[in-house]
């Protein structure tokens, strides 16, 4: 606390300016005002002092000088008050010393997450760069030598199939089912990899649609299977189109592989509510899987089934997980051997329709 006559000369002041000053009672009394501050601010000082007068009020922040000490920054506030009937101006003094530190503390923080964030900025730019070059390699270097065996595997099988024996046939034939499936595996991988890269464009999308386009090409591919399929109607999310897409691809596609040796398949297609979640759920009542294996589905190359049970690359799950992670949500499955299965997804906190 302050109290200046009207010459800016200090007539009161609390103990706390003596204490912190370090300056004596007979010191202060009668001292300038912009004798308290550093040589490089009296100027500032005493042209607040006299703005105080003529407008009734001032502020500063200043460095204030301090015995044999470093000065210390303060928040000085001052009002014109009259006593005796001359005008006087009262100050109030904050100590900014906390908060002073506290600024450069958050400057330091500031800087060094800026250089945090640029150094990451670099090194995703790195990862997304050789993610390029992986998928043009694997897309173009790979496909070529695959190409190749295919060719010639087809040119023994017509020139010279005449002078091989069953067994040679059944080499051969693997030969090619090999070519087919590491061409597939080669797919799900670029896919995999432009799921990442890909910038989501949400906008309302009707799963409901979607599935039932789905089903039907699956209907179409392989007409003599009759599978009861129920989709309930206006599922909706706000998601990317053609991300959503390629989800119930795979969920359904799985489905409906999964559900290959039942005599009467089935697969359902709703909202639920789990677990205080509102979520897509899509049932069927296929082979099932062990639920002590559920957390290796969504990881790219863990199958649950082998190839000669039901053929797949095991990258179709691991896609799907990532596309949900992109859009905010979780995939989690419930399922028991023999017993079908449940997949379920959540797109972040979307409102659903058609809940139940």
């Amino acid at each position: 606390f302050f109290l200046f006559d009207q010459h800016g000369r200090l007539v009161l002041w609390n103990r706390f300016v003596s204490e912190l000053t370090g300056l004596s009672d007979a010191q202060l009394l009668n001292a300038e005002a912009e004798s308290l501050v550093i040589q490089e601010q009296e100027p500032v000082m005493a042209h607040r002092i006299e703005s105080a007068l003529l407008t009734g009020e001032t502020s500063a922040e200043v460095m204030l000088r301090r015995i044999d000490k470093e000065p210390v920054p303060f928040l000085v506030i001052g009002r014109r008050v009259i006593l005796g009937g001359k005008p006087h101006i009262v100050g109030v003094g904050t100590d900014l010393t906390e908060r002073k530190f506290a600024e450069r503390a958050i400057k330091r923080l500031n800087t060094e997450l800026e250089r945090r964030v640029a150094e990451r900025t670099s090194q995703l730019s790195a990862a997304l760069n050789e993610l390029e070059s992986f998928s043009y390699s694997v897309s173009h270097d790979l496909r070529a030598p695959l190409r190749a065996i295919e060719g010639y595997s087809a040119i023994l099988g017509s020139d010279y199939g005449d002078k091989l024996d069953d067994e040679a046939k059944e080499l051969l034939r693997r030969v090619r089912a090999a070519v087919h499936r590491m061409g597939q595996l080669i797919d799900d991988l670029l896919t995999l990899s432009r799921v990442s890269r890909k910038e989501l464009d949400r906008r309302p999308v009707d799963l409901s649609v979607l599935a039932h386009a789905i089903c039907e090409e699956l209907r179409q591919q392989e007409p003599e299977r009759n599978v009861r399929v129920d989709i309930a109607p206006h599922l909706e999310v706000e998601g990317d189109p053609s991300l959503m897409r390629t989800v119930l691809e795979n969920l359904l596609g799985n489905a409906w592989k999964f559900t290959g040796r039942v005599e009467h398949p089935e697969i359902r297609f709703e909202a639920t509510r789990h677990e205080g979640v509102d979520a897509f759920v899509i049932r069927d009542n296929g082979a099932g899987f062990d639920m002590r294996y559920r957390e290796n589905l969504f990881r790219p190359f863990q199958r649950l089934h082998s190839d000669r049970e039901f053929p797949g690359t095991g990258i179709g799950l691991a896609t799907v997980a990532r596309i949900v992670r992109r859009h905010g949500g979780e995939v989690w499955a419930e399922g028991e051997v023999g017993n079908g299965a449940s997949l379920y997804f959540s797109i972040g906190q979307t409102p659903l329709l058609g809940s139940s």
